[in-house]
């Protein structure tokens, strides 16, 4: 909880925000955003309405995260993307009596941030039949930053705001700046993607960049687990899903895996301009995030702001562009004919298992308009399937994603996908023991996880083992069931393997306890 603790002075806060707006005072201020960082809706004397962002240590670096969100909001807008006009900031927090860091921006068109966040099931619901045309307007709205080439790759920042010593880059567009638009206040500066300061990370003498190829990008991503394990920061985790699977974590057998991605990574990353160039993009598009209009036909949407920058980064484009999470969808990210159906429908289905295929064909259908109408070029791109896009993504973070996928990923990369990335040998040979512990791990982890994942949907606590009293007392006649079930579930688990019972009964996740954590019993097994 600390690490997302802010203390700040709300009077000071509020004569910022009001000076920002022209007005006297601030008339109410309600919170509705509570993650990385904590936002505040506020309406002032004159009428006017306006958005304070106020980072948590957890957001990124001091200084560096909100000069650089600051940034690229002005560089977006230059760009004539929908996005909020910032009103005044501050990203020294020891230079303003509010104590903290903070942006006061417009709440942008379209009635302001949506304050309650809704499934995507639930707004295309809402949309019907404008669901394409959704779907279509968000695509031609991030179409020019999916077709912006940077030269590096790093974090946007004004070029007074990059502290001495560090480096940046300015003239950083390989096709050059728009017609018309002035990018020369701009550089590209050390990336403030959270897991180049995270913790311990902070303190670590490591390459943030900016980079100046994809390649060089990679490689420190890399390089940051390299040099965290092996400075003796690795411990276990009390919220992984791993610890409680296999609670077997050890710093060689990472280091030995990372290894192995680093030889293989000059031969799999593109180098054709397009695919290795730099893109800026959104670092989480939630539908919270979106604000858009539908016409009363239902025949077009109109996207009218784009918010949360929090975190942006410019990255190589076959990593850094991607589906939102809310139309994301896992299938639709193997490789395969895009033509054909996820879920064919034949004539031995039952109503039911009719009903979920059309629901799985549409949402992979979703994934696949976006990509289609959003990056056309990169679709299909080997690197981009999901082994790869998979690995890359673990490969920066093995302690904390469990070494089961990383070593997963890296055998289908070598043996099974190989082909498709090289026509040479592939420079890293798996022991056949080495191969059957990869295949052998991941799927003993799949089980165990869906074992794990269906008990905490039964008894209705989360993925740590917490139970929510979020109806006050009367949940307490609901804890006691969940608590009698979780002891008979314990007892079948126990005794499922004969022989093996006192080491089950250990690797059982759940305990009851109002002073510890669920699952401390396992960090020394």
């Amino acid at each position: 909880m600390n690490a997302r603790r802010v203390v700040f002075n709300v009077s000071a806060l509020e004569k910022a925000a009001s000076a920002a707006v022209g007005a006297n005072k601030v008339l109410s201020i309600k919170k509705f955003r509570e993650s990385l960082t904590r936002d505040f809706h506020c309406v002032f004397d004159n009428g006017k309405e306006a958005v304070v962002r106020i980072p948590t240590p957890l957001a990124g670096p001091p200084h560096l995260t909100t000069a650089s969100e600051v940034a690229t909001m002005d560089f977006l807008r230059r760009l004539h993307l929908p996005v909020p006009r910032v009103l005044a900031w501050n990203s020294r927090a020891h230079s303003s009596e509010v104590g903290v860091e903070y942006i006061v921006m417009e709440t942008g068109q379209g009635g302001g941030p949506v304050f309650d966040e809704k499934a995507w099931e639930e707004v295309e619901d809402k949309l019907g039949e404008a669901t394409s045309p959704f779907i279509q307007a968000l695509s031609d709205t991030l179409r020019p930053l999916a077709d912006l080439r940077f030269k590096y790759h790093g974090s946007i920042y004004y070029k007074a705001d990059v502290p001495s010593g560090m480096k940046s880059y300015g003239d950083f567009l390989l096709d050059g700046a728009p017609s018309g638009v002035d990018l020369s206040p701009f550089v590209v500066g050390p990336s403030v993607h959270r897991e180049f300061w995270e913790g311990d990370r902070a303190t670590l003498a490591i390459d943030r960049g900016p980079w100046t190829s994809a390649l060089d990008n990679l490689q420190a991503i890399v390089a940051r687990e390299q040099r965290w394990l092996e400075g003796g920061f690795a411990k276990p985790s009390l919220d992984d899903h791993y610890l409680c699977v296999l609670p077997t974590q050890k710093v060689e057998d990472h280091l030995r895996t990372l290894d192995h991605y680093k030889t293989i990574l000059p031969c799999i990353t593109p180098t054709d301009g397009v695919l290795d160039s730099g893109r800026l993009w959104h670092p989480n598009l939630r539908l919270e995030d979106v604000s858009f209009k539908v016409a009363p036909d239902s025949s077009s949407v109109e996207i009218l702001s784009l918010t949360n920058w929090t975190g942006a980064i410019v990255g190589p484009s076959f990593v850094n562009v991607k589906v939102p999470p809310f139309l994301y969808h896992p299938q639709a990210a193997f490789p395969g004919n895009r033509d054909e159906l996820a879920q064919p429908l034949n004539d031995g289905m039952s109503a039911e298992e009719v009903e979920k295929a059309k629901q799985l064909n549409l949402k992979v259908a979703m994934h696949r308009l976006f990509e289609d109408v959003t990056y056309p070029g990169m679709v299909g791109v080997p690197i981009r399937d999901y082994a790869a896009t998979s690995a890359l993504r673990t490969m920066g973070s093995t302690w904390k994603a469990g070494l089961i996928n990383a070593r997963y990923f890296l055998s289908q990369m070598t043996i099974v996908d190989w082909p498709t990335y090289s026509p040479n040998p592939c420079p890293v040979k798996l022991s056949p023991s080495e191969i059957k512990l990869a295949m052998t791990t991941i799927s003993y982890y799949s089980e165990e996880i869906a074992f794990w994942m269906a008990i905490s949907i039964e008894c209705e606590v989360d993925e740590q083992g917490f139970f929510d009293f979020h109806n006050g007392l009367r949940d307490t006649a609901k804890f006691e069931r969940t608590k009698a079930w979780l002891v008979d579930a314990e007892k079948d688990f126990v005794a499922a393997v004969p022989g093996d019972e006192r080491k089950r009964a250990f690797l059982w996740p759940y305990r009851e306890s109002m002073q510890d954590h669920p699952r401390s019993h396992l960090v020394d097994f």
